[in-house]
């Protein structure tokens, strides 16, 4: 009747009761039931902080709280003034069928699916999460090899989230640190335990604010049954490799996921190693072949490309050691207790692998994290020490710089070993980098010593000089480019430190070692006695190493965002992140047939595309937004050579006609939309509105059919716009002229 007058139905005492507490305290299931329909808030806190439900599970009204979470779903694991959960009431309570229910009725919201997360096998006894790569609950902790092209199913990895859901609810406590296990044991609530077992909520190694874990606190009767339980319970590792500090620079995330393993009571040391090295074996392959290539050329020989792929060199003999915690191991030299006691001293589930680095003279922590071959990196270093003046020279984006940094630091490593003594200094050259400073700098770090002094004993500095493109090598090197390539006191050369000083002769350090990085796509504009000085590495993003490195460090990062599962082919994210490695391949062969060869963009220029879970949208967003503010841009400029404002019309016609081709031949195959979303989306590129308009026409009048194919060319219309541009040689040398003033022979 009250509810008929247009009541407040969620008017509340000074206490902050609501009429839904009073009736759910009361055990009055029809109030309830009322008090909702006319719109009673089932969330609403009184001055205890406790929701209706709360009070329904201390009266032990299991009708109410039926009602109750129908009307409010997330309130099961809301805490009380003193930490407690309606979970905690219940188990208080030693109402084990509540418990049941209010934990399936938290299984069954989105974030706790429970799907193939856990497996019924008969109906009293529940088998727990087992690892993706179980291959049968009998034995503990088998793995199968992960391959992207046999993926695991897409389920597996909302199953570890799950599963990871469900752990955060079993260390649930509450202001005195008990959590549900504590509160079963403690009292003597068998049937409470057997419901959190069912469940698997048992949390055996959680202490409360006085340190005892629920076996310290278990009445007699219980402490048998968590014996058991904790004699026949898996733990679920999470299996990282860890880059340490002198090799992870640049790294926003130094431990990758590659995998997960379970590991009880049963598990010894052989079984876990045996484990982890199909785990590891199978990681390093699949990213070493990279995320799959949605781009498909007629012109190159399949045996060819794979002939010429090469793997990272990395294999299980990698592994410097492993980690539980603080306690390490190395395979094969086992700790003196089992795998089972030491995670349950470890404060988290996770097994971290540590590679072998410069320190002892192993390239392998190197070559995961530039993702470079072992044997490529080897040659760099070999180099490096036969000549000791190196530069790395390509476009933009190809990690020239990264890559420097990283060798001197083993180059440091090496050296410091040897005995001698070795500091690296960075240089980033700039425009107004002159002569006098290189002098100063060689002379300041004992590389440019005079003649009548000895070479200092035990020392060789590492210096780097980045992004030598920017200075005129000649005006900056000098006389000093002779000494470079004649070292010694014996080789010592008039130089002039400066324009007041007399010409003294000064010798460059033996020991020296000087590396330097151009962004430049060729070598031959240079002066030929510039070349002769140093050893020149050409970064091309058409070779081995740096046309895979994209293709490894998405794949990389999507194995450790996917909790180290693969992702199944069909998988949006998979597919989005594979078309951006194809976009990139196909929009540099583009930029080099338009005439364009100058501008080349680089594997690390699409390092920054997001990869989440579930967020394929982030991808798509993230490449328009790149091809708006940094592609399209960039391509302006290479046709331009100036302002916009200033450019004549013809010129301003060759950048639509260019930025039309390169979405009509690098973006739109193989888009992972389709229908009125891929209309929008082309739309919201610079140039994609000239390009519906292009396509609309065609479909309109089909003069011009629209082949659809798995190839470079794969939309095209015949005879026209893309085919007419690369098939131009007057157009073509346009864009030459226009781009680069340099000539190649």
């Amino acid at each position: 009747m009250l509810l008929n007058k247009d009541c407040n139905v969620n008017a509340c005492s000074v206490l902050g009761t609501t009429a839904l507490h009073a009736a759910a305290a009361s055990a009055h299931d029809r109030c309830v039931q009322l008090l909702l329909e006319g719109g009673a808030d089932a969330s609403a806190l009184d001055g205890d902080y406790e929701t209706p439900l709360h009070r329904a599970v201390d009266a032990r009204a299991l009708e109410c709280v039926k009602l109750l979470l129908g009307g409010a779903p997330d309130a099961t694991l809301v805490k009380n003034k003193v930490g407690a959960t309606p979970l905690h009431c219940a188990v208080r309570e030693d109402q084990a069928e509540m418990l049941d229910l209010l934990i399936k009725h938290l299984l069954l919201l989105p974030q706790f699916s429970r799907q193939g997360s856990w497996s019924r096998k008969s109906p009293d006894r529940f088998i727990p999460y087992r690892s993706p790569y179980r291959k049968s609950p009998e034995k503990a902790v088998t793995v199968k090899p992960l391959s992207i092209n046999d993926s695991v199913a897409p389920l597996s990895a909302t199953q570890r989230a799950a599963q990871e859901k469900m752990a955060s609810v079993a260390a649930l406590a509450d202001d005195c640190g008990s959590t549900l296990t504590h509160l079963a044991a403690g009292l003597a609530s068998e049937d409470c335990l057997a419901v959190l077992h069912q469940h698997n909520l048992i949390n055996l190694t959680a202490k409360n604010v006085d340190g005892a874990v629920p076996l310290d606190v278990a009445s007699s009767t219980c402490r048998e049954l968590i014996s058991s339980i904790a004699n026949g319970q898996d733990k679920i590792c999470v299996i990282t490799i860890e880059l340490d500090d002198t090799a992870s620079g640049g790294n926003s995330e130094t431990g990758i996921e590659i995998g997960t393993v379970a590991v009880n009571s049963a598990t010894t040391w052989p079984i876990l190693e045996d484990s982890l090295r199909h785990l590891v074996t199978a990681h390093f392959g699949a990213v070493s072949e990279g995320v799959r290539n949605r781009k498909s050329n007629k012109n190159v020989d399949t045996h060819d490309a794979e002939k010429e792929h090469t793997g990272l060199g990395l294999t299980i003999d990698s592994i410097r050691e492993c980690a539980i915690g603080q306690q390490a191991w190395k395979l094969g030299h086992w700790l003196p207790r089992t795998p089972a006691e030491e995670l349950q001293d470890s404060e988290s589930a996770q097994i971290s692998l540590y590679l072998h680095g410069c320190d002892v003279g192993r390239l392998d922590n190197l070559a995961y994290d530039t993702l470079i071959p072992t044997t490529t990196l080897q040659n760099y270093l070999r180099l490096i020490d036969q000549y000791r003046s190196l530069v790395f020279y390509g476009p933009s984006g190809v990690g020239k710089t990264y890559l420097a940094k990283k060798l001197a630091q083993v180059l440091q490593e090496k050296e410091q070993q040897a005995g001698n003594r070795s500091e690296i200094t960075y240089v980033s050259l700039n425009e107004t980098y002159a002569r006098r400073n290189l002098v100063n700098l060689l002379t300041a770090k004992d590389c440019l010593l005079p003649a009548e002094e000895p070479s200092p004993l035990c020392h060789a500095p590492v210096i780097i000089l980045d992004d030598l493109g920017k200075v005129s090598v000649s005006d900056v090197f000098g006389d000093i480019l002779t000494a470079i390539e004649r070292r010694g006191p014996a080789n010592a050369i008039s130089i002039k430190l400066d324009d007041a000083s007399e010409p003294r002769l000064y010798y460059l350090l033996s020991d020296c070692y000087i590396i330097g990085t151009m962004d430049r796509t060729r070598s031959q504009s240079l002066d030929l006695s510039i070349q002769q000085r140093f050893r020149w590495v050409h970064c091309r993003i058409d070779m081995e190493p740096v046309k895979s490195q994209l293709s490894r460090h998405l794949l990389r990062r999507i194995i450790h965002k996917y909790g180290g599962v693969m992702p199944a082919t069909a998988d949006p994210v998979l597919r989005a992140v594979e078309w951006v490695f194809s976009v990139w391949q196909r929009l540099n062969e583009c930029l080099a047939k338009l005439g364009l060869p100058e501008l080349v963009f680089g594997p690390r220029h699409f390092f920054s595309c997001p990869i989440e879970m579930h967020k394929p949208k982030a991808i798509l967003r993230w490449l328009s937004l790149s091809w708006n503010h940094a592609i399209a841009p960039a391509v302006e400029n290479a046709i331009l050579k100036g302002p916009k404002a200033s450019a004549p019309i013809g010129q301003q016609k060759l950048v639509e006609t260019a930025l039309f081709v390169l979405l009509q031949r690098a973006l739109l195959p193989g888009c992972p939309i389709s229908g009125q979303d891929k209309d929008r989306y082309i739309g919201s590129f610079r140039g994609g509105q000239e390009l519906q308009k292009h396509l609309q026409k065609v479909d309109e009048t089909s003069v011009l059919p629209l082949r659809v194919q798995n190839s470079s060319d794969s939309i095209t219309a015949d005879g026209k716009a893309a085919d007419s541009v690369f098939g131009s040689r007057s157009l073509g040398r346009t864009f030459v002229t226009h781009s680069s003033s340099d000539s190649e022979g």
